[in-house]
């Protein structure tokens, strides 16, 4: 009896055996069947939007179904494929890419589910360079000057990644005023009236990017010396010797007036000093070089033998010679009525009178 029932069991159990088996083998068959079906997949793959972008940048692509897929949980096997357009791919559904060359690339991204497959595209521009803007930048020739001084605002200390300096487009407001003033990388301006001045300058590149930088001028009331004194060319120091038979004898000493000195200026003395008091010397003085035709304003030729001084004065009211208006040489000339025993004289030609030139300006 107990032999006849393990004999069942031993049977049920093979016949067991033998259904999981069968059973098995048809779902293999039917999945394979199933595989080998032509199914078309709801695919719609969406590559984002055209780009513009720098050589060497970091782009980041994001890909995306915009359908679902129905079967993905029945057939997990979706593969996505980027085509960058430069030879490069990816198998990511979001890669991340940079451009080693400037142009535009067609950028493919491809979805495939089994043997469906949908592709979308994008462009992508890729420029040389990444524009940045400017930096400005100046320098003040001075921060504290008095009225009508001239200041120099030079903008070529400016700076940018690609354009020149002449491609750069300058503003300035030299009075804080909000009012454009000059366009110049360099300008020139003088204040009419005291006061602190904010500066600002404004540069704006080809792409249209734009810095600005400011700085601040402290303008005061002038206010004049009784004198000042001014050297000549060479320290006004000189020697000179008798006049000969065939040319008169003379010194000339150049110096610089400018707008600046001659405002508030009344009078320019001109002295001439000798040691030698047994020497008659002249001296006169004008604008120009006087030894190119320059314009004599004033002379002492008078005579001062004996004294060891001579002096010509200009005052402001004489013909207006004191304006000026822009930078002018002046002259200082010294002459002598000595000569030498070949003209007639008494002093030989190797005689010399040692004297120095000083020129005062005075404001009182």
């Amino acid at each position: 009896m107990i032999r006849d029932n393990m004999g069942t069991l031993k049977s049920v159990l093979l016949i067991g055996i033998l259904v999981a088996i069968v059973a098995a083998l048809f779902g293999v068959i039917y999945y394979r069947i199933d595989k080998d079906t032509d199914i078309d997949f709801d695919i719609r793959p969406e590559a984002g939007n055209d780009r513009t972008v720098y050589v060497g940048e970091t782009v980041i692509f994001t890909g995306r179904n915009a359908a679902p897929l129905t079967a993905q949980d029945k057939y997990p096997d979706v593969e996505y494929t980027w085509d960058f357009g430069d030879g490069s791919t990816s198998k990511e559904q979001n890669p991340s890419h940079s451009y080693d060359e400037d142009g535009s690339y067609s950028v493919k991204f491809t979805i495939t589910v089994d043997r469906s497959k949908e592709t979308d595209d994008l462009i992508v521009k890729v420029l040389k360079w990444k524009n940045k803007a400017p930096v400005a930048d100046f320098t003040v020739s001075s921060n504290n000057v008095n009225v009508s001084d001239m200041v120099q605002f030079d903008a070529t200390v400016t700076s940018d990644d690609h354009d020149s300096l002449t491609s750069l487009d300058f503003s300035w407001d030299l009075d804080n005023d909000g009012i454009e003033d000059s366009t110049e990388k360099v300008e020139y301006f003088a204040y009419s009236d005291p006061g602190e001045y904010i500066v600002t300058l404004t540069v704006t590149d080809t792409e249209g990017e734009s810095d600005t930088a400011s700085d601040v001028v402290y303008v005061t009331e002038k206010e004049n010396p009784d004198y000042v004194e001014v050297e000549p060319e060479g320290g006004g120091g000189g020697s000179i010797g008798p006049n000969n038979a065939v040319s008169d004898s003379s010194v000339t000493f150049n110096w610089e007036m400018t707008p600046d000195m001659a405002d508030g200026l009344v009078r320019v003395e001109i002295f001439v000093v000798w040691e030698d008091t047994g020497w008659d010397l002249d001296l006169s003085t004008g604008k120009g070089a006087q030894s190119a035709g320059g314009e004599i304003y004033a002379s002492d030729d008078g005579g001062a033998e004996g004294s060891g001084e001579g002096n010509v004065s200009l005052d402001v009211d004489e013909q207006d010679h004191l304006e000026v208006v822009d930078d002018e040489q002046w002259f200082a000339e010294v002459a002598t009525k000595e000569n030498a025993r070949s003209a007639g004289g008494e002093r030989l030609s190797t005689d010399t009178c040692e004297f120095t030139v000083r020129v005062i300006l005075w404001y009182v």
